[in-house]
């Protein structure tokens, strides 16, 4: 594990920013929109939600565009924060994007522009970076479960090491390490369910709330030969979506999971579900 987070510190060389415009010019109008979009989220804080009922009206054709989109700039809000998001993992990153109308070179000014931000001058203005909902489901836990398996193959892990998958303190120390100083959710939240069935471990995960999509409910990591991951989204009201946070039965949730970089899809189920429940799901998909 320890080769792994090393990973995570690699500094690199400053690069000259992009222009923006320049780059947005170049594309058709609806293609300008969604990438424009997206530099406000990841820039500037905006919320993607409010901007959906444009985005499919400029996509008709491409129903599943704005979860896709959603999914993909939160992921790239947060690995253009740190320094794991470079070399194949980027192109890897881009290909994925680009599927979903996202420019490569919109990628790489989200990047350059977050990496040439000055830290804030004011002393009373907290340090370090926050991790919020997202990034501690879909960033911090896969993190965990790349490096074990990397371990795994490396000969590296000895009996008894699953218990970085529900070990708080570690998961703080690794995000502290991250230079992740603050949370939008309190640690406590965070509660463990642990079964085995037969050969296979499995440590259920619930996370704080969910308030937008696409946050977890619930995560699940596997352990056999080697550990997979698997997540509960929050996804909203398919057939009228209004963007609010209520949790109510006629939500829809989508059943994901996580594979490397890949953040995998494996359809939606309407209504809640229980731990249990939800992993009778992922039971379903092994």
């Amino acid at each position: 594990m320890t080769n792994f987070f090393k990973k995570l510190f690699v500094k690199k060389k400053t690069e000259t920013p992009l222009s923006v415009d320049s780059i947005l010019n170049a594309l058709p109008d609806n293609i300008a929109y969604l990438n424009k979009c997206i530099c406000n989220v990841c820039l500037k804080g905006d919320d993607l939600s409010k901007h959906k009922t444009d985005i499919e009206n400029y996509f008709p054709n491409e129903p599943k565009l704005y979860n896709n989109v959603a999914v993909l700039s939160a992921m790239l809000n947060h690995l253009a924060d740190t320094p794991l998001l470079t070399g194949k993992a980027l192109l890897d990153f881009k290909n994925k994007a680009k599927v979903a109308h996202i420019d490569g070179k919109i990628i790489d000014y989200i990047i350059s522009e977050k990496k040439n931000t000055p830290p804030p001058r004011e002393s009373s203005v907290p340090q370090g970076k926050e991790l919020d909902r997202y990034g501690l489901a879909f960033m911090l836990v896969p993190l965990l479960v790349e490096s074990y398996n990397e371990s795994l193959h490396n000969g590296g892990v000895s009996e008894g090491k699953e218990d970085i998958f529900w070990n708080i303190a570690f998961w703080r120390h690794i995000a502290g390490k991250m230079d992740f100083t603050r949370t939008d959710f309190d640690w406590n939240e965070i509660l463990f369910f642990k079964q085995q069935i037969g050969q296979k471990k499995f440590v259920a995960i619930t996370f704080p709330k969910p308030f937008k999509v696409p946050q977890a409910k619930y995560g699940l990591v596997v352990i056999d030969k080697e550990v997979s991951y698997y997540t509960l989204e929050k996804t909203g009201n398919l057939s009228n979506y209004s963007g609010s946070n209520d949790d109510g039965q006629d939500d829809y949730w989508v059943l994901g999971g996580v594979r490397g970089r890949d953040h995998l899809n494996f359809g939606t189920i309407k209504g809640d579900l229980t731990v249990s429940q939800f992993i009778e799901e992922v039971i379903k998909k092994l």
